[in-house]
């Protein structure tokens, strides 16, 4: 899915206690870095799709983050989660 001012509102409006996190067995490369990838947090919320059409559809939006180390949130020092 591409990601728009709609999905952006949605993804920022799910709650830090709702990200589930997730480790994986082995580390995957990211192709745009390079790192080495071995966790990440998933976590849904209700989109509606086509909101001002009468196409409209409402489902779920599942929604994966990694850790990346470019950016550092210092407000709590950890790696803000992307």
């Amino acid at each position: 899915m591409t990601r728009n001012t709609a999905t952006e509102r949605a993804i920022a409006a799910i709650e830090d206690n709702a990200w589930t996190p997730v480790s994986y067995p082995g580390a995957v490369q990211d192709p745009d870095t390079g790192a080495w990838i071995s966790d990440a947090e998933v976590a849904e919320i209700a989109y509606t799709a086509f909101a001002s059409t009468p196409d409209r559809i409402t489902a779920r939006l599942v929604v994966r983050r990694v850790k990346d180390a470019r950016y550092v949130c210092h407000e709590r020092e950890t790696e803000v989660l992307m």
